[in-house]
């Protein structure tokens, strides 16, 4: 479990063969699927979180194949999403308070009120090791109890 440390940049060093193997999957800008959603709602109630994604992070744009939260968005820019931080890491990126961090409370979904304080996103590997998006949940209150178990369930997600 690696906890949040700020980024000189959301661009990771492979990011050309990133998007190349993302693309292959044909999945940015697709229709919902209950098997995402799904996905989805097993990490909100692992985590009893009132929202949580399914993420792709293209070259310009986090795109969520499943929206489980109040935001009644498919898309965002990448500079706007913490989904953009966490392709950097290959285990479980915890946020437990975005206010806590200069360069995280200027985004606009952590600024806005009820905003997102709490992020624990695992990243989506390809199975050649490249991390092109996220399953994620988010909370609007900061939190410090991410136990081993819900650690171990999230950490491990293959495309």
């Amino acid at each position: 479990m690696k906890n949040y440390f700020s980024k000189p940049s959301l661009i990771p060093d492979n990011e050309e063969e990133r998007i190349e193997r993302l693309n292959q999957y044909c999945i940015v800008d697709t229709a919902s699927e209950r098997t995402f959603d799904n996905v989805a709602s097993i990490a909100a109630e692992l985590f009893d979180t009132p929202g949580a994604f399914v993420s792709f992070v293209d070259t310009d744009k986090v795109f969520f194949k499943a929206n489980l939260s109040n935001l009644p968005i498919n898309k965002v820019l990448r500079e706007d999403s913490l989904c953009s931080i966490a392709i950097h890491e290959n285990e479980l990126c915890i946020i437990n308070d975005t206010h806590l961090y200069d360069d995280l409370k200027q985004k606009p979904f952590v600024a806005c009120e009820g905003g997102i304080r709490f992020y624990a996103g695992a990243p989506i590997k390809t199975e050649d090791g490249y991390n092109i998006g996220t399953v994620c949940v988010i909370d609007s209150k900061p939190r410090h109890d991410v136990s081993e178990f819900q650690y171990s369930v999230l950490k491990n997600w293959q495309a």
